[in-house]
This record gives structure tokens, sequence and C-alpha cells, in this order.
């Protein structure tokens, strides 16, 4: 907005009056009053979707991956092309993860995953070899924007739980890619 006030005051040469600013604001049949009025109300639009969203935490797609994202030098070969052959922007994909929950608290911790990050959980039952007690490990399949959320939600059911996530090759399923293919 600064660069639009000062670019309508300065050019072609510092205006004298407001009638003059008004005059350069005019865009065809539209008086410069209205121009300026416009600006001002997109900007104060702007300004107002900023504060609304300020506290949005919770991305719907992926937009800045916070886990496990590829560095530039372990994407390329030498000859400037991915490890899987196609150039570095052709991968379009959705990054998978499959988490391994291992808790002692499993209904409370995958009722939370359910509700928070609207994520099926399937529990199988386990042993802790170092323990020797009774455990059970939860499957969570997710993508790169849930794994802060996953971490959030199993702690505050359970801040002693253990916590893998890893690369899944693919996931298929609902929420993921289709298991059959249409």
């Amino acid at each position: 907005m600064a660069s639009w006030a000062a670019k309508i005051w300065l050019f072609p040469q510092p205006a004298v009056s407001l009638v003059e600013i008004f005059q350069r604001s005019a865009i065809g049949p539209v008086s410069g009053q209205v121009m300026i009025l416009l600006g001002i109300g997109l900007y104060a639009f702007l300004f107002i979707v900023a504060l609304a969203t300020i506290s949005m935490n919770r991305a719907s797609g992926e937009v800045l991956p916070r886990f496990g994202e590829d560095t530039i030098t372990s994407m390329f070969s030498s000859n400037g092309k991915s490890k899987e052959g196609r150039p570095f922007f052709a991968r379009n994909r959705r990054r998978q993860l499959v988490a391994l929950i291992i808790t002692g608290n499993a209904e409370a911790v995958s009722k939370r995953i359910m509700a928070d990050l609207s994520r099926g959980v399937t529990a199988l039952s386990g042993k802790g070899m170092y323990t020797g007690q009774d455990r059970s490990v939860l499957i969570c399949a997710l993508t790169v924007t849930e794994v802060h959320n996953l971490k959030h939600a199993v702690a505050k059911e359970d801040p002693t739980a253990f916590v893998v996530v890893s690369a899944a090759q693919e996931i298929l399923g609902r929420g993921f890619n289709p298991l059959a293919e249409a």
C-alpha cells in the first residue's frame, strides 16, 4: 500500500494538492476517490483475515513439511535428476508416514489420535523385552503435516510413550491413495 501511495504521489513529479492525487488515482471512468477507498478496503480486508487466522495451526494440505524432508543434495544424482529419474519438481505425491506408538495406555492414546487427527489407529499386543511388561503397539498412517499434532496428542495422554515415525513407501486406503484403481 505504501508503494502504491508513493507512486501516486511522486510520479511523474510530486503532487502539490489532494486534487492532483485523486486525479492520478483514477482508472478510466472510476474516480480517484473510489479507487483510494477500494485500496484501503482491500488492505483492511487482508489485515482482518490475517488477524482472524493468526491462531490457526492445522494445515489442510502439505504446506511446509516439518519432518523427514529430503535435502536438495540427497534428492539429486550427478546428472541433475532425482533418484527416481524424474526432475525434482515432478514429485507431486504427498509424503506418507507410519507411526508406531508403544504405550501402556492404548485406549486413551488411540481415542485422542482419532479425535484430534481424525486418523484410524490399529492396536497390536507387544511385550517390552527390557522391562518384561505388556504394552500395546499402535499403528497410525499419517502425512508429514500431521506429525506435530500426533506427538502433541500422544504426549497429552501418555508422556512416557515411545513413538517411532518412519517414511512409508506407499499407503493405500481411506484418506490416502485408493486401494483399487478406477
